[in-house]
C-alpha cells in the first residue's frame, strides 16, 4: 500500500484515505526520504547527466569478435584438412 501511495504521489495525485498511525508514520518517512532525494538531485544540477564511460565495452566487443573469427577459421581448417585427407586416400 505504501508503494501505491508513493507512486500516486509521484504522479501528482492525492489519495484521501484513512491510514493507521503506523502506516501514516511510514508514509511520512517515505515522503521525507523522497524530498531529500529530490533536493540532492536538484543540487547536483548538470552533473547528474554524466555520459557513461563505455571505453571498456569496445575492447570486450573486439575480443569477442576475435574469438569468433578464430573459432570459424578453426572449423574451416578442420573441414579442409578432413577433405584433403579423404581425397588423398583415393590417390593410387
Amino acid at each position: 500500500m505504501i508503494k501505491l501511495l508513493l507512486a500516486l504521489h509521484l504522479l501528482g495525485l492525492t489519495l484521501l484515505t484513512r491510514l493507521s498511525g503506523h502506516t501514516r508514520g511510514r508514509l511520512d518517512r517515505a515522503f521525507d526520504t523522497l524530498a531529500v532525494a529530490r533536493r540532492e538531485r536538484h543540487e547536483l544540477g548538470p552533473r547528474r547527466h554524466r555520459v557513461r564511460d563505455e571505453r571498456g565495452s569496445v575492447t570486450i566487443e573486439q575480443v569477442i569478435w576475435a574469438g569468433a573469427v578464430i573459432v570459424i577459421v578453426g572449423i574451416v581448417v578442420a573441414a579442409i584438412t578432413a577433405y584433403v585427407r579423404s581425397k588423398s586416400g583415393e590417390i593410387k
